[in-house]
Formats: C-alpha cells, sequence, structure tokens
C-alpha cells in the first residue's frame, strides 16, 4: 500500500502516463490511482454520505453508489488527488486540471461473460428458427484500463464476431447439423482474447503491419482481417480451414430484437 502520512493519503497504487506532447501543445500527465480505504476520502470531505452500511439499506450496489456523482464533491476530490500527487510526483502538484476530467468511481470488481456466443430458440425471442446472439467490446470483457485493453480488446473482439458470422452462415449453408461448431470455435477464440495483456502481446498476436522493416508505418499495410490466424499466433500453429465466405441473402428480413430479452441471456 502507498502511504501519503503528510497528507493523510492512502492508496493501493498509482499509476501515471505521460504523453510526448507530439500532438498537442503541451504534453497531458495522466493519474489513475485505487484508494484503499473510505475513511481517508471521508477525512477530506469528498463523500456527502460515506457509509457502506446505510447505503446497503437503501440500496443493492452501495459502493457503486458512493461514487455518484451526487455523492462527491469535485472541489474535495481535487484536493485529495493533488495531496497525493504532491506525495509522489511534487513537481506535479501544483498544475492545472484538464476540465471535467477528474471523477472517482468504483473498480473494486471486474466482469467478463460467461460465454462469448449462444444460439437461442427462437421462439423466446419471437423468431422463426433460432438466432445466433454474441457479445463484443467491454460487455464481452470488462477492460484493466492501465493496460489500455479496452479498445485493444473491442477491436479484435468485433473480428472475431465478424468471423463466426460468416462461418456460421457458411455452416448453416453446408452443415446445418454442425452449427454447434461455430459457438466452441468462437470460444475458443475468447480464451486468446482472456489471457492477452499489455505484457504478452507480442507473444500472442501478429504484428498488424506488413512490408519491408525499413518502410515507415504510413508505407505499410494492415494485414488484420476477419480470419484469425492473421492476428492470434497460437490460432495460426493449428491446422485450420475456414469456410467461403457466405453469399448474402438480401430475402432475409430480420426483425429487431427485444434489447430487454438479450439482455438477461448470458449472464454475468
Amino acid at each position: 500500500m502507498l502511504r501519503g502520512c503528510r497528507y493523510g493519503v492512502y492508496l493501493e497504487n498509482l499509476v501515471y502516463y505521460r504523453s510526448t506532447g507530439a500532438f498537442s501543445e503541451c504534453a497531458t500527465h495522466y493519474f489513475v490511482m485505487s484508494v484503499s480505504n473510505i475513511e481517508s476520502l471521508q477525512a477530506f470531505g469528498v463523500l456527502h454520505q460515506a457509509s457502506v452500511e446505510e447505503l446497503r439499506a437503501s440500496c443493492h450496489d452501495p459502493h457503486a453508489t458512493l461514487c455518484q456523482p451526487s455523492n462527491v464533491s469535485n472541489k474535495k476530490l481535487e484536493l485529495y488527488a493533488r495531496a497525493a500527487i504532491a506525495t509522489f510526483v511534487p513537481s506535479l502538484a501544483t498544475h492545472p486540471m484538464v476540465p471535467g476530467q477528474l471523477s472517482l468511481f468504483d473498480f473494486s470488481e471486474r466482469w467478463q461473460s460467461n460465454r462469448a456466443a449462444m444460439l437461442v430458440p427462437g421462439a423466446v425471442l419471437g423468431q422463426q428458427h433460432e438466432v445466433l446472439v454474441t457479445r463484443v467490446g467491454d460487455a464481452l470483457q470488462e477492460p484493466f484500463w492501465p493496460e489500455g485493453l479496452g479498445i485493444n480488446r473491442g477491436f479484435l473482439g468485433a473480428l472475431d464476431c465478424a468471423h463466426m458470422v460468416q462461418h456460421y452462415a457458411a455452416v448453416r449453408r453446408e452443415r446445418p447439423g454442425d452449427v454447434e461448431e461455430c459457438l466452441a470455435r468462437r470460444e475458443e477464440l475468447f480464451g486468446l482474447t482472456k489471457v492477452l495483456s499489455g505484457h504478452n502481446r507480442k507473444a500472442e498476436l501478429r504484428d498488424h503491419l506488413e512490408g519491408a522493416a525499413w518502410r515507415s508505418d504510413a508505407e505499410k499495410g494492415y494485414c488484420y482481417t476477419i480470419q484469425p490466424h492473421t492476428r492470434y499466433l497460437r490460432w495460426g500453429s493449428k491446422d485450420r480451414r475456414s469456410h467461403s465466405e457466405p453469399a448474402a441473402d438480401d430475402s432475409a428480413k430480420a426483425n429487431p430484437l427485444p434489447v430487454s430479452v438479450l439482455s438477461t441471456l448470458f449472464g454475468k
């Protein structure tokens, strides 16, 4: 635990990023810090209501309620943040803050979907045939923000989803009895993104640019497609054959699926 006893700041960790300033007139300093206890925030007057026990009696998620804007004094929160910065990076303690970018949020838990995709019986959604439903982005796997995995997994998940849809259409056309294979393949790809981190990305992912090493990035071409072997090194080590891309069927007019039903299908 990081302790700033001089100012009464108690943190589990503090992450500091500094931009190069190459794309703006000045560099940006970005801090993310995890407070180790509510008492230190309360001592600064950051929270209007700081008792978890009292909130637990009135809401199902007291920790999230603690961080609601209506329960937070931004002026006191800025004092707390500046006290932490003064303790660990003193030279930046008096720098101006970017307006509207200071916030308090609950990060005591992270969630991920218990599956990447599923086939839902048509009757559940008021459809004639079973429906392929999938998740992408943060709905599939909540990111760990210090490593920048949110946008990374978001792009990978979108490409994986596109591959699954193509594969599903081909299987439905050629081998209707084997549609479960599509789900198994999607779960396998989901497993690859689960282990991806900022530390092992070069061991798990192929380079997204192709071209001679002496060329600049602007002169190289993007090599990622919806085919998984263009992205994942471990997938490329297996002997796989992709089904041909299915022809579009303009005659299929799907009705909108009720969001209220979709949100309950996967679980957390």
